[in-house]
């Protein structure tokens, strides 16, 4: 967390593998959205945001590869259809 919050994320959210079973137990409209988490049993959802959606990739981009280089586990890009990053 400490490396995470060098680069000023705007947000985040934690997820664990019992939230998720409730989803698919309860049938939750998310239960499709799951597939697109990395392996692993528990998620850290960091979110950025700046002056244009180039900016904020960018900024995750570069948060990535400094904890690429820390042995962070599995990591995603996602990019939010309607522009928020």
């Amino acid at each position: 967390m400490p490396k995470i919050l060098e680069f000023k994320p705007i947000g985040f959210e934690g997820l664990d593998n019992f939230l998720i079973n409730k989803v698919k137990k309860k049938g939750m409209p998310q239960v499709d959205d799951l597939s697109i988490l990395p392996e692993g049993k528990g998620w850290l959802v960091v979110e950025f945001g700046a002056g244009t959606i180039e900016e904020a990739e960018q900024q995750a981009r570069t948060l990535m590869s400094a904890l690429e280089s820390a042995s962070a586990p599995s990591m995603k890009l996602f990019v939010d259809e309607d522009g928020h990053p």
